[in-house]
């Protein structure tokens, strides 16, 4: 919050600007019109995706692409190829009785490890109280460094990375008997072990996988149908939204950028140069859009390449809210009055888009239209 490394005010290139003067010129700028991109990080915000329509109702050649560091990317595209949903399903350990995780750190980094900590521990524990737990779920990891998830798992086997496909093929193979290839002495009795004990867990059981491939998550999706997971452990009616992210939608921006078919690229949230595999390419071919924006809070990898910084403030002199899982929503107030002359990226789109720029007033229509049901 006080870090000296944020920015006092918005910046034109390496000088310090006006917010008046930003702004005229990045709307003149927007309305010669030209291929429009808006890049994040996964948004939970539902009042900011819908001020990202409303700019996009503005400027309809704008598209909004997300991207995450640690993508799920895989998983989604899987369960739209095994159930037509694009989504992240929702998971819940507690009602597992065994759990299977191939390379996937669940506890740790994967998707929502704090959730998933609280779920998994309920079913590590035994009480002789009424309604208790009268036996411990029982959990295989197959993995080949070692992770927290694994350091907890009370059957741990490593694998080698080629082999996290080969794992999940023989896994499922196991289970529906139809036989598979030997993976080596250990690995073999431990998959053997594992599916003896997911077929007697019916419908209380779980396999996750950490693979961002899509064929090795389809599998995974196939086993866990076997196992009559889904509508037990997994659900797929309440979609979670941790990773949001379109690994080929973002591949696809920076091939766009490199050919100089973009005209305008607005960075929210996040800072691609750095932390994307691609950053290299999307640095190169920044220097050819004409309007390049950052909301960042810093003149960071991506930022200092940009002709404007629009700095947003730290989250908690921030308005806003939150939708992390379908129907489930909360709200964000800030807590201290903003430090310097920073301004929300959500009301710098709607100054933007010629709209009313006061974001603090559009949460609040936005909730009492969609959430609450027009109640004050």
């Amino acid at each position: 919050l006080y870090d000296i490394e944020k920015l006092k005010g918005p910046k034109k290139g390496d000088a310090d600007a006006d917010w008046d003067v930003i702004d005229k010129e990045i709307s003149a700028q927007l309305a010669k019109g030209g291929q429009i991109r808006i890049v994040s990080s996964t948004i939970l915000s539902p009042s900011t995706k819908a001020v990202i329509g409303d700019f996009a109702a503005k400027y309809p050649t704008t598209k909004h692409i997300s991207y995450d560091v640690t993508s799920a990317s895989g998983l989604i595209k899987a369960n739209a190829e095994s159930f037509g949903k694009a989504i992240l399903p929702s998971y819940d350990f507690s009602k597992a009785k065994v759990i299977v995780g191939l390379s996937c750190d669940f506890l740790g980094t994967w998707v929502a490890p704090d959730a998933f900590s609280t779920q998994y521990a309920k079913g590590r524990k035994i009480s002789s109280a009424k309604g208790g737990n009268k036996s411990m779920s029982r959990h295989f990891q197959f993995e080949t460094t070692l992770s927290l998830t694994g350091s907890n798992a009370d059957y741990r086997t490593a694998i080698k990375p080629s082999q996290e496909g080969l794992v999940a093929l023989a896994l499922y193979n196991k289970i529906t008997g139809n036989g598979s290839a030997s993976l080596g002495a250990e690995v073999d009795k431990m998959l053997d072990k594992a599916a003896r004990e997911l077929k007697a867990a019916q419908g209380a059981s779980l396999v996750v996988s950490g693979s961002n491939d899509a064929s090795v998550q389809v599998v995974v999706n196939a086993i866990n149908q076997t196992l009559g997971s889904y509508g037990a452990t997994i659900d797929l009616g309440t979609p979670a939204y941790f990773r949001q992210g379109d690994d080929a939608a973002m591949n696809t921006l920076i091939d766009e950028v490199k050919g100089g078919s973009v005209s305008a690229v607005i960075f929210y949230g996040c800072n691609p140069v750095y932390d994307h595999p691609r950053g290299a390419e999307l640095k190169e071919g920044l220097s050819k859009v004409a309007l390049s924006v950052s909301f960042a809070d810093r003149a960071d990898e991506t930022s200092s390449l940009c002709k404007y910084i629009a700095p947003a403030p730290h989250y908690l002199e921030s308005w806003g809210d939150a939708q992390p899982v379908a129907g489930f929503y909360s709200l964000q107030q800030p807590a201290i009055s903003l430090i310097y002359k920073t301004r929300q990226a959500q009301s710098s789109l709607l100054k933007w888009a010629g709209l009313n720029s006061d974001f603090y007033a559009y949460l609040r229509n936005y909730w009492k239209a969609n959430v609450i049901g027009g109640a004050d």
